[in-house]
């Protein structure tokens, strides 16, 4: 129980990082 807790208190940070990258990729992709 407590490793599903953790699991989802840190799959909202995960999802986050996961999210910067992605734009900061298609940023340098752009040119930018």
């Amino acid at each position: 129980a407590a490793a599903a807790v953790a699991l989802l208190l840190r799959a909202p940070f995960l999802l986050v990082v996961a999210a910067a990258v992605v734009v900061t990729a298609g940023v340098r992709a752009m040119g930018g």
